[in-house]
């Protein structure tokens, strides 16, 4: 008698179930999934934070386009549009 292939299918596959099947049957699991389970949504979460600077006035372009100014040595030596431009 030989042996017979047979195809089973399995649902609703807990973490604790795959690895037994993939212990027991490593060389022949497969898994033709079309759809993911579990969204990414329910275990990524992400918390985006600047860094100061990056969050501040000083890189505005209004504030950037000041640091240009054409007449900025009308300003006195004490005046930060002066040594900025």
């Amino acid at each position: 008698m030989k042996p017979e292939d047979r195809k089973i299918t399995v649902f609703d596959v807990t973490p604790v179930v795959f690895e037994q099947l993939y212990r027991d049957h490593a060389e022949t699991l497969s898994c033709p999934c079309s759809t993911i389970t579990v969204p990414f949504k329910n275990f990524v979460f992400n918390i985006i934070t600047h860094h100061p600077v990056c969050e501040s006035i000083f890189i505005s372009k209004e504030w950037i386009e000041a640091l240009h100014l054409e007449n900025a040595s009308r300003y006195g030596t004490d005046d930060f549009r002066t040594t900025a431009s």
